[in-house]
């Protein structure tokens, strides 16, 4: 096993490899549904190298517990610490409003907690949203921190397993409880847990840290050849392949992808490593190198620029990976200013001009922290609560429109080619609209609307195949659907087809600043349209946009006079089209 100083060979390309991935995911997410694995990839390696590193230490008895984690602070911690203060220092700046319920956040991240912290966030549904920021994906980060925690632990045990049983029943043992972990993800899916919760959690994911821990435990030097190294590509190739297909929706994820990853993960480490073809080509070799600096620092770039609605070109996504690197850069030399005597002086004022320039925005990055706000949502969880009931109570209601009967008269022209009543409308929303529900009733009195927290697009099916048996959609259905995850197309048609296309269907399009498919299931939403000419948009992203004054604290859900414009902002455009097709009739008839 060849190394390059301390870095055994072809381990930075892999790193290269998975960053890349994880990259292209965040800014990608529709395209690249399943970089994320690269995660899996960054676990295995992790636990790969942590033993790699410490066993021989461990058997020399060199290995100090302290100087370990003294190792694992300063490699940590410095870039973190300038990471995090300097972008709440631009973001005081540039979106001062995205800085809400900040300390806690920060606090989880610092201690190592933080994927539990967005666990909890998660079971609450309103901080989940408002909480959405530049920081979460630092789950990853907790869950390495508290590996580190109790890795010296785990070394220790497993070298005392193998001084009194061998070396095979240590490895059994060390199979065995991967094994376990390993069914605890499938097993609590199966029950229905919340899938941030599996996709987070330490228990849920600590099996692929394992998996490398045992692999490094059972790793002998082969002769490199080019044959490992052709392996090697193969193994890439697939991983490569699985970044185009498995979106973090899917049951087969949970059940089995991200296991098989790992076992990918395993048998990729050893044949590059045991290759006689290195993968640190230069471009991999930076980027691995760099990859723990890339992480930190690609969402508060990438969450700027969509919390902004700055991605209007893809020159654009260009112009942030440019960002990314320089910030990249910038780190390191910041870092350096701690030790400026070394550094050689043509450089010197290069670096000095880095350092000046981070701890201005770390200064304001301490300051927006201390004066960011808690968000408080008690008013708007009362007003939930109150419409989930009254839901509750109607649900069993028959509506008291009466269905009208479709003219044979050509409305294309009108916005929507059915025609339209505003009698019996039916809605179906998630918390937005469940929000608005005595405002909507308000105005549409016989109106039957269903909307409820969390609710997503492939949720809508049952629902709309049981009110369908109560006779309850009639002509006119109002959708407001896409604030809580991505609008699958074949989702999307599948309801469409339940629905009828004989029925006309107002959808509301989306406001949820920060979140990241705001942007992408608005566009969506317009295609959508020109395909089906029985939809309109109710473009509420437009209108409140621009008086946001008429928000909650999480800048997303109505307050009440916001949740009355939203309901009158169905209903104008509703009678809008109403009228066209009433003077589309009155001309049929003349």
């Amino acid at each position: 096993m060849k190394e390059k100083g301390n870095r055994i060979k072809g381990m930075d390309g892999l790193r290269g490899i998975a960053i890349i991935g994880i990259t292209l995911f965040h800014m990608f997410p529709n395209v690249f549904k399943g970089g994320y694995l690269g995660v899996v990839l960054f676990f295995v390696l992790t636990g790969f190298l942590m033993v790699i590193t410490n066993k021989k230490k461990m058997e020399n008895k060199e290995f100090s517990v302290i100087k370990f984690y003294v190792s694992r602070i300063k490699r940590l911690y410095p870039p973190l610490l300038v990471m995090v203060f300097t972008t709440l220092g631009i973001y005081f700046f540039l979106a001062n409003d995205s800085l809400r319920g900040m300390k806690m956040q920060v606090l989880s991240i610092f201690a190592g907690f933080n994927n539990f912290w967005q666990i909890s966030q998660s079971l609450d549904y309103f901080t989940r949203i408002a909480n959405t920021s530049p920081f979460s994906h630092l789950w990853f980060l907790s869950i390495e921190m508290q590996f580190y925690l109790i890795f010296p632990l785990l070394l220790f045990g497993l070298y005392k397993l193998e001084e009194k049983k061998g070396k095979s029943n240590t490895i059994k043992t060390m199979f065995g409880v991967t094994v376990a972990f390993a069914l605890i993800m499938p097993v609590l899916y199966l029950c229905g847990f919340n899938v941030t919760r599996l996709y987070y959690g330490t228990d849920t994911r600590v099996y692929s840290l394992f998996a490398g821990m045992l692999l490094g435990w059972i790793y002998t030097k082969e002769e490199e050849t080019k044959k490992n190294f052709y392996i090697s590509l193969s193994l890439i190739g697939i991983l490569a392949v699985s970044y185009f297909i498995f979106a973090g929706k899917m049951p087969i994820v949970y059940l089995l992808v991200l296991a098989l990853t790992t076992i990918l993960s395993m048998f990729l480490i050893e044949k590059t490593a045991n290759s006689s073809v290195s993968l640190d080509v230069p471009i991999l070799d930076w980027i691995g190198r760099h990859s723990y600096e890339i992480y930190l620092w690609q969402y508060p770039v990438i969450y700027l620029f969509q919390y902004k609605d700055w991605n209007k070109h893809f020159i654009i996504y260009l112009f942030e990976f440019v960002i990314l690197i320089a910030l990249v850069v910038w780190t390191n030399y910041f870092l350096k200013v701690f030790k400026y005597k070394q550094i050689k002086p043509k450089f010197q004022k290069a670096v000095l001009a880095c350092g000046i320039v981070g701890l201005v925005f770390q200064a304001t990055g301490v300051v927006a922290l201390v004066t960011s706000k808690e968000v408080d949502s008690t008013e708007l969880q009362k007003r939930i609560a109150e419409n989930e009931e009254a839901i509750k109570k109607k649900k069993n209601a028959k509506s008291d429109g009466k269905m009208e009967k479709a003219k044979d008269v050509d409305y294309s022209s009108s916005g929507n080619s059915q025609k339209v009543s505003d009698k019996g409308l039916f809605c179906i929303g998630d918390s937005v609209m469940l929000s608005a529900y005595t405002n909507i009733q308000a105005v549409y009195p016989d109106s039957i609307v269903d909307a409820a927290v969390s609710r997503q697009i492939y949720q809508a099916q049952d629902i709309l195949r049981w009110y369908q048996s109560q006779g309850n959609i009639h002509n006119t259905v109002v959708i407001s659907l896409g604030t809580n995850g991505v609008l699958d197309e074949n989702n999307v048609e599948q309801e469409l087809e339940m629905i009828g296309s004989d029925k006309s269907i107002f959808w509301v399009n989306i406001y949820a600043p920060g979140v990241e498919w705001e942007a992408s299931n608005n566009e969506y939403l317009q295609e959508l349209a020109k395909k089906h000419s029985n939809i309109t948009i109710v473009d509420w992203n437009s209108y409140i946009s621009q008086h946001t004054d008429l928000l909650e604290a999480d800048g997303i859900h109505p307050m009440e006079p916001g949740a009355d414009a939203y309901a009158h902002l169905i209903q104008e455009k509703i009678n809008e089209v109403m009228q066209k097709q009433k003077e589309i009739e009155e001309k049929v008839k003349k």
